[in-house]
């Protein structure tokens, strides 16, 4: 098995302002590194380094099995990442970018992954929301030595097209707690990023990871770039799929978790053989 390659920081805390982000899904492959904060920033009250690893993920990928059944299995993916190595106590704050709102009452999740024996970050099941307009969140004692995905979802002033952007944070446990406040973030002007490119028939809102709770419910929106609507399913019966009427080239697809929490689903556009989304049911 792969390992991930040592996480080393310095000691040495200085305020941070904005700290280096993505676009997309935390794991997904096809994610677009944001250099301009075109959707929104994340920021921390203090941060002891900020560095560039190839790291060591756990993910679950679909399979066939020799009965011809879909099951996923866990594996092991290498993956660049850009973080800010933060002490216990710090706070990460974040904030849409001008002319973006927060995305409904649940906007902001933050997601940890913990280092398995091999070496391997693997996410663990419990991610946290923040609710009700939430901006911060204060990392506890028990984070030390984990690897923090915090993922929020923005509109536009008119209420439409979705964008998820996110940053990593590694919590040092040989730092020192922090005590200091949130510090401000600006938006630069530079020249905006170009969202993860769309496959030849569809484009889809979603990323290719996402958490939904047991019996919860998430709309998809897929957009079609060849005038016909998408076929949409989600393999397994852990999930229902109720299509939820159209807009234009956009089409929405209900999916609930009807099934127990830590069993995984595939989403399949337009008849693909591989995944655009791995869905997961937590508790």
């Amino acid at each position: 098995m792969a390992t991930a390659m040592a996480v080393s920081v310095s000691a040495t805390a200085f305020a941070a302002t904005a700290v280096p982000g993505y676009i997309g899904g935390f794991l997904g492959a096809d994610s677009v590194k944001q250099t301009n904060f075109e959707y929104g920033t994340f920021s921390a009250s203090s941060v002891t380094a900020q560095k560039t690893e190839t790291l060591s993920f756990v993910e679950s990928v679909p399979q066939v099995n020799g009965e011809g059944d879909l099951v996923f299995v866990d594996a092991v993916k290498q993956k660049e990442i850009s973080y800010a190595a933060v002490p216990v106590g710090a706070v990460l704050s974040v904030a849409p970018a001008a002319g973006y709102q927060f995305a409904g009452s649940t906007h902001t999740t933050v997601n940890y992954f913990a280092k398995n024996s091999g070496g391997a970050f693997a996410e663990e099941q419990d991610s946290i929301s923040l609710q009700n307009g939430g901006t911060s969140y204060t990392i506890p004692a028990a984070s030390a030595g984990k690897l923090i995905a915090i993922q929020t979802s923005v509109v536009n002033s008119k209420g439409e097209n979705p964008e998820t952007f996110y940053a990593y944070f590694y919590v040092d446990s040989s730092a020192p707690a922090s005590s200091s406040q949130v510090t401000g973030t600006t938006q630069p002007t530079t020249t905006p990023v170009v969202a993860p490119a769309a496959t030849g028939t569809y484009k889809s809102d979603t990323g290719k990871h996402l958490n939904i709770k047991a019996n919860g419910v998430y709309q998809f929106k897929i957009t079609s770039l060849n005038g016909k609507q998408p076929t949409f399913n989600v393999a397994g019966s852990s999930f229902k799929v109720t299509f939820n009427g159209k807009r234009g080239s956009d089409y929405l697809y209900l999916v609930k978790a009807v099934g127990k929490a830590g069993q995984y689903g595939g989403v399949y556009i337009n008849g693909e053989k591989t995944a655009s989304t791995t869905i997961s049911i937590v508790k």
